[in-house]
């Protein structure tokens, strides 16, 4: 056998199936967390619901999925984000504030959104939010229609522009209290585990393709052979 390779050649592809297996190996663990998360929500979601301040006092972030009663008196401002209802109709999702429980002093933010309702596109409102639960924030995305916060309406979440709509210094930035729906939220649904696995198979053999690339082109050039010259 002999192999004499391309010098610059060689330490690009090095560099290539570096990267290659490197995402691989990302995509494999975002896979084993996403799998973990999900079996920790699902058995949050089916405890019996508590009281927010259980919820955020005694379980803190880690209540994400666990289902928590509506407080007593969220705040009068309301303002509407676009979203769908649990049937899958557009329309708007109604929320409003209640203060940060005190055991969250060190979380920065006045109060927390809470989601109370729903109102469809024709302007009929589906029954209360009675169970919330705990969820991140959804990062905006660059395709999201712009927001109007003059008629409390938007279509992305700007927490400033939110803060001034309902009438509050700072909303807390890391998470909101959203209506306790069937199913999982879309931070875990959206790339479920096995989306994960699918990405890390592409970019494994993306990495044997380039491989067999480089091989095959050194064959091709007389400088890679498998018998003695």
């Amino acid at each position: 056998m002999y192999f004499r390779p391309f010098p610059l050649m060689s330490l690009m592809t090095v560099i290539g199936l570096a990267i290659l297996i490197g995402l691989g190996l990302w995509q494999l663990d975002r896979m084993d967390q996403k799998t973990a998360a999900t079996a920790r929500y699902e058995a949050l979601a089916q405890r019996d619901a508590v009281s927010l301040d259980m919820g955020l006092c005694q379980i803190r972030s880690s209540a994400a999925g666990r289902t928590m009663i509506m407080p007593d008196a969220p705040s009068v401002s309301e303002i509407r984000l676009f979203g769908r209802a649990p049937d899958g109709r557009l329309g708007w999702r109604l929320f409003k504030t209640t203060p940060k429980p005190d055991c969250l002093g060190n979380v920065i933010g006045e109060a927390l959104l809470i989601e109370t309702g729903f109102e469809t596109m024709s302007g009929e409102q589906l029954e209360p939010t009675r169970h919330i639960t705990l969820e991140w924030l959804p990062e905006s995305s660059a395709f999201d229609a712009p927001n109007s916060p003059e008629t409390v309406e938007f279509h992305h979440v700007d927490l400033d522009a939110m803060a001034t709509a309902l009438g509050v210094d700072t909303l807390v930035s890391d998470y909101w209290l959203v209506a306790a729906g069937e199913g999982l939220p879309q931070y875990l649904s959206a790339t479920p585990p096995s989306r994960h696995f699918g990405y890390a198979l592409t970019w494994f053999g993306l990495a044997v393709a380039l491989a067999g690339i480089f091989i095959a082109y050194h064959v091709s050039k007389n400088r890679l052979g498998f018998t003695r010259r």
